[in-house]
């Protein structure tokens, strides 16, 4: 009798957390390319910045569950959008016009 059989690597286990963890950096980066278009012409224009202060707050969020369960996986889908939403929203406040 097996009281206690290891973990096995399987593709919901490891793969797909991993292609996860790469389609959200993808999605937290979509919106680069506006943010330096406004950066570049000064201005926001029509371009609204709240999702900006969204996309802070949530990778926050998930990034701070993701250390308390230790996830390796949540942690790397949402950490870098830290970084990348701190650095669109700021981009946005220092050209609101």
């Amino acid at each position: 009798m097996v009281l206690y059989a290891a973990p096995t690597m399987s593709f919901a286990t490891t793969a797909a957390p991993a292609i996860g963890a790469v389609l959200t950096n993808g999605m937290f980066l979509a919106g680069v390319p506006a943010v330096q278009a406004a950066r570049t012409l000064g201005s926001l224009g029509a371009l609204n910045p709240l999702p900006f202060a969204m996309v802070l707050g949530n990778c926050v969020g998930w990034t701070s569950y993701g250390l308390l369960v230790h996830d390796q996986y949540l942690v790397a889908g949402n950490l870098p959008g830290i970084f990348v939403g701190l650095w669109m929203y700021a981009t946005a406040l220092k050209v609101r016009t």
